[in-house]
Order: structure tokens, then sequence, then C-alpha cells
């Protein structure tokens, strides 16, 4: 079983919008297979995290009833990966045990999947979603030393399924072969890009330039927050593709 648990604003979205749009493709040539229990509506596996946050509504009898139909799906498949950022932080939880027992334990082997990004990019990141969002997450918090201290995240992973089984990648372009995020991905599980393969169109969690952005947050503070909203979201973001500086 492989864990792709985030972190967040590390390209999560695209990834699994590129996984799925090519599971089939994937399994053939990788033997990896994309469960579709518990699949999100934006193609991750957020509903395997959620019951242990109770977010959407989810619950612990819900995490029991994905089990049995994960269980059932995944029988016989030789490797399998899901996908959710809201994992990232599970460990802490009270009620990871039992998730540990539904999901992890009956495999011979796990592995967690982490991207980080540079802590001072990833507090950019993620106040400019907060703001698009119209959920504005105040700095200080964002770049609280505690939450910035990626390590212990990462060491309470290598706890669960032991160091040599964490799989820690730099979310840096750069880095990635051929500058591409997801031959990166690929790469992982041994595999390569290939000509074949669907790549998502546009980009898939798009944030704001920096005149859109300072405009976006002078709306949210004059409480511009409600009907049309969406409208303005998508002008802004017409605007930031043509002018992303």
């Amino acid at each position: 079983l492989y864990l792709h648990v985030g972190m967040d604003k590390t390209g999560t979205s695209a990834i699994q919008r590129f996984v799925h749009d090519n599971r089939e493709a994937i399994e053939t040539d990788l033997d990896l297979y994309y469960p579709n229990s518990g699949l999100w509506a934006d193609c991750s596996h957020h509903p395997y995290a959620f019951p242990l946050w109770g977010l959407a509504g989810f619950s612990m009898d819900d995490l029991e009833q994905l089990a049995g139909e994960f269980s059932a799906e995944v029988a016989g498949k030789e490797r399998v990966l899901l996908s959710s950022e809201c994992l990232f932080k599970a460990p802490q939880h009270d009620n990871f045990p039992r998730f540990y027992q539904l999901f992890m334990a009956p495999f011979e082997q796990v592995k967690v999947i982490i991207y980080l990004r540079r802590q001072d990019l990833w507090v950019d990141s993620g106040h400019r979603h907060s703001i698009l969002s119209n959920t504005e997450k105040d700095l200080d918090k964002l770049r609280r030393p505690w939450f910035c201290n990626y390590r212990q995240f990462v060491e309470m992973w290598a706890e669960q399924v032991g160091p040599a089984n964490v799989i820690v990648r730099p979310y840096e372009k750069s880095q990635f072969p051929d500058q591409n995020l997801f031959a990166d991905y690929l790469d992982i599980f041994g595999g390569k890009l290939l000509p074949a393969y669907q790549l998502p169109q546009g980009e898939v969690n798009p944030s704001l330039a920096n005149h859109q952005h300072h405009f976006k947050k002078l709306c949210n503070d004059l409480g511009f927050t409600g009907e049309g909203v969406e409208k303005l979201n998508a002008m802004l973001l017409a605007h930031t593709a043509q002018d992303p500086e």
C-alpha cells in the first residue's frame, strides 16, 4: 500500500487528477491500482481521512463501511495507492489506530509518500489560497514554527511504517525529472511519463497573481464574499492567466 499524504500545496490536486485520468494505463504499466472506493469529487481519497477529523459530515461508522468496500475492491491487487493530503497529520489523531488496523495492517508493506515545499513558499501559497476561497488564514498562524517544522511530521509517519518506508520528495520544479511533477511522481513507482498519458488541462488548483491577489483581499475586507463572488474569482483568475506577474 502506498499512502500519498501530501503535504497540501505541493501539487496534490494535480497529481490526483493525473493518476485518476490515467488509472487504467498506470495499472497496466506499473501494476499500481487507484481505488474507486472513497473517491472524492476532486479525484482524491479524502473520505479515508474525513472521518478522523469529523469533516464533511463523515463519522467513524462511515470509515468502517468504507473499509469493507475498499477490501473487496483491492483484493488480489499487488500495489494500491491512496492519495489525500488530509491524512498528513493523521497519526496524531486518537482514532488513527483504527485507521491503521482497517487499511494499513492488511498489507505486507506500507509506504508513505510526502512532498515537502520550502516553508516560506508554502506559507505564501496557503495564504493566497485562503484569500481566493474567502477563508482567510492569519499569516502568523500559517508560519508558526511548530507547523513549519516538517521533520516532526515525517518522523511521525516513520514511527508507523519505519523510516525506510517513508518517501520524501522536494516540491521543487528544478529537481523534477524534465522539470515535470508527474514524471517525478511516476518515478516513485519505477515508472516514466509516457506520451500516451493524459495530462491535466490548465492549472488544477490555480492561485492569483500579486495584483489580483491584493484586489481580492480588499474585496474580502469589504465583505464581498456572497452572491457573485464566484464570477469575481473567475474574472481574477482569467486576468492572472493573461498577466501572471
